[in-house]
């Protein structure tokens, strides 16, 4: 067995994540294809290409355009169709879940002195922690530790009072 055969585990997780996004995906399409049109501008392959553009992060409006179509045409098609409408959803998910791994891994491997990295980890720490869900934000906290090759520890907090601790 060659030494470059090998999986870190590293890779293997980010297989695991990259299969899972498009099985998903694959589900959401689906969602979309048998999705009710309301015109024939809705047709399956639009749909399926509106819901592309979706996972791959640009805007509800952004995403209408680029297929031709204004964004009220899609807010009335998810209105109308259940299964467009779950469509929609989860490709938006996807996309705000691979913004959140680039904000996770900014966060925990860029240079911690930096003002970049403070405010990835602020945002990827206030999208992801449960308690800036909550009706009642005030007393919301959450921080993220981590430790440099060196051996050097940061720990970077947001709370929602906007005052670290």
């Amino acid at each position: 067995m060659d030494a470059n055969d090998t999986d870190t585990p590293g890779d293997s997780n980010a297989n695991d994540a990259e299969s899972a996004r498009a099985a998903r995906l694959r589900e959401a399409l689906q969602l979309a294809t048998f999705s009710a049109p309301v015109t024939l501008a809705e047709s399956p392959k639009l749909r399926q290409t509106f819901i592309r553009l979706l996972a791959d992060g640009l805007t509800v409006s952004a995403a209408a355009r680029r297929i031709g179509v204004v964004p009220s045409t899609i807010a009335h098609l998810r209105r109308r169709s259940e299964d467009f409408d779950i469509a929609c959803t989860e490709a938006i998910e996807i996309a705000s879940e691979a913004v959140l791994e680039r904000l996770r891994n900014l966060a925990l491997t860029g240079n911690g002195e930096n003002l970049t990295t403070v405010r990835a980890a602020e945002i990827y720490l206030k999208g992801t922690n449960r308690r800036y869900q909550l009706p009642d934000k005030r007393s919301a906290k959450a921080s993220i530790t981590r430790r440099d090759l060196d051996g050097t520890e940061y720990t970077i907090s947001a709370s929602a009072n906007g005052i670290p601790d």
